[in-house]
């Protein structure tokens, strides 16, 4: 079903392909580049990319310590993850409890005041006024 829907709109497919492309990188990228991203060698320094007349061994060239620009994006791309995975980890449960709380904080405010704003108030009106709980 999912799927389906996905293939109705071409925009969300390619952002779930990017998305995985992305998640792809993170899991796998550092085994297929080896300690390049990591290890320094200045004879190797400053090398370019493949499209500008470097070597295919470094496809993104080379920064000003040796190290592979294409593993470092690799690397970066799993410390971004894992910050965004600590973000959704702790903001959907605090999020979730803050709004439940609110809810019983209203729920506690009208009963003390006996529910006049739900429903019209002492004015004796049938329809609901507001149904706003704060």
């Amino acid at each position: 079903m999912l799927l389906a829907l996905l293939r109705r709109d071409i925009v969300a497919m390619l952002a779930v392909l990017f998305l995985a492309l992305v998640v792809l990188t993170a899991l796998v990228g550092p085994w297929l580049i080896g300690p390049g991203a990591t290890k320094m060698n200045l004879s190797l320094r400053n090398r370019p990319p493949v499209f500008n007349g470097g070597s295919v061994s470094h496809v993104f060239g080379t920064d000003p310590l040796g190290r592979d620009l294409l593993g470092r994006i690799a690397l970066a791309s799993r410390v971004s993850l894992s910050i965004a995975a600590t973000v959704v980890v702790v903001s959907v449960p605090t999020a979730t409890l803050r709004s439940h709380a609110r809810e019983v904080c209203s729920i506690r405010r009208c009963a003390r005041q006996g529910l006049p704003r739900i429903w019209g108030g002492a004015s004796g009106s049938t329809g609901p006024v507001s149904t706003r709980f704060d």
